[in-house]
């Protein structure tokens, strides 16, 4: 049970869980990502420490959702990146009169 709670107060400390829900705020994508990358050295410490069976699963399973998370935001972020070079080269492109 030990361990439950040492999980729980860590991701209180990461903000990934918000014991205040009434507290919305919108973080940048550049924050979720910083966030999803402690979360992701977070699971690999827990992985490289737990020695019971069942929290090894568990690790695995934290893992994988973090790199998932963490993933999906690179991408996130690399799309909005392009789309805004794509809208900078039409924008150009429209001011120069050249189609």
């Amino acid at each position: 049970m030990k361990i439950w709670s040492r999980l729980y107060s860590q991701l209180l400390a990461y903000r990934i869980l918000d014991d205040d829900s009434s507290n919305k705020t919108d973080y940048s994508d550049q924050q979720l990502l910083k966030q999803a990358h402690l979360e992701l050295m977070w699971a690999h410490n827990m992985f490289a420490r737990v020695v019971d069976q069942d929290m090894v699963d568990c690790a695995i399973f934290s893992i994988n959702a973090a790199e998932k998370r963490y993933n999906y935001l690179i991408k996130k972020i690399k799309q909005q990146h392009d789309s805004r070079q794509d809208t900078m080269v039409m924008g150009r492109l429209g001011r120069n009169g050249v189609e």
